[in-house]
Parts: structure tokens; sequence; C-alpha cells
């Protein structure tokens, strides 16, 4: 097209009507993705919840919610006025096994099948947990306490009695738990198979 085109009626026309629609184009891409969705108001009202449980299926959570019907490894560093425990092991479906090490360096192996806990000869063990605080040491009970503290992101920190407890998922795969109070603490790591 020539310039002659450009100056006359229609040229002038031509140019009003791309201008038009490319202000209507813009106007509806920034209105169709430029603006929230209700959906993540929903999350972002929710995040802001001062860590109110309100959606179990928000992804940063489901590590939290599902682990207690999967199978995992964990690992616990437990020091107590000074001594090291540490636990090693595997929950399955049906049992858990594991390796537990004193402060001084004796190893018991476990297997726990519902609530009987027996040694590799098949020995009773009757307390697993000795000088322990075993509801830290129960993935269900422990979900329990985070649960009832509205712990719903995946990183908050809340008090219980006097211990001071810190939740993280790292990923989909791995969740940390770290208990303290003036004489203990607790490093609790589970690992999604």
């Amino acid at each position: 097209m020539n310039k002659e085109f450009w100056h006359s009626q229609r040229g002038k026309s031509l140019i009003k009507l791309i201008v038009w629609f490319l202000f209507i184009i813009v106007l509806y891409v920034v209105l169709t993705f430029g603006m929230d969705s209700p959906k993540q108001n929903n999350n972002n009202n929710n995040n802001n919840n001062n860590n109110k449980v309100t959606d179990k299926e928000n992804t940063e959570n489901t590590l939290l919610w599902d682990l207690s019907n999967r199978e995992y490894d964990y690992e616990y560093l437990i020091t107590i006025n000074g001594e090291e425990y540490s636990f090693k092991g595997s929950k399955l479906k049906d049992e858990e096994t594991g390796i537990k090490t004193l402060p001084n360096g004796e190893t018991i192996n476990y297997i726990k099948k519902g609530n009987q806990i027996t040694n590799t000869e098949n020995e009773i063990i009757p307390n697993l947990y000795d000088n322990l605080a075993s509801e830290f040491l129960n993935y269900n009970i422990l979900m329990a306490i985070i649960t009832e503290a509205n712990c719903s992101s995946a990183m908050c920190n809340f008090s219980y009695n006097e211990y001071q407890i810190n939740v993280a998922v790292i990923s989909d795969k791995e969740l940390q738990i770290n208990i303290a109070s003036a004489t203990a603490s607790y490093e609790l790591k589970y690992l999604v198979k």
C-alpha cells in the first residue's frame, strides 16, 4: 500500500480499527490471565488464615496427611541431656523394622507389628522408647499434635508443653520435624518410598 492510502479516509479508518482490535486483545489477555482466579484467591486466603487446616488436598501439605497410610523410611536423632539415641528404620504396611542405637553404641534390632515390639530373636522388647518422649516417635500421635496446633503450611512452628516444634515439608517425598526443649532435641526425618 502506498502513502496516500494511509492519509485517506479509508486508511485512517483502517488504522483506528487495528488500534481498537489491539486494545480489545490486550484487555482480554489482562482480564483472562492477569487476574487471580477464585481458586487461587481461596488458596491465598487459606495460607493467610493463621495456619488453619482447611484443605487437606493442598499440594504443600499432601505429605503430612498421606504419610500414615504410606510406606516410608525414617531417621530419628534424639539428644537427651547430652546423650544421643538414634533410630533408623522402615514402616511397611503391616510392620515396622529398625535399629535403635543407644548412647553407649549398643544397637537393638527391632520389629514392630501392631502394639508388639520384638527383637530379631522374637523376644518382646518391653519399652523400646525408654527415657524418650514416645508421643514424638509415634507418627499418628505426632500428627494429632500437629493438627491440634492448626499447622497446615509447608513450614510451621509452634509450642507444645515445654517443647518448640518446627515442621518442614522438604518435598513431596520428605518431611522433617525438629522438636526441642531445654534438655532434649528430636530430629525426625521421614522419606516416602
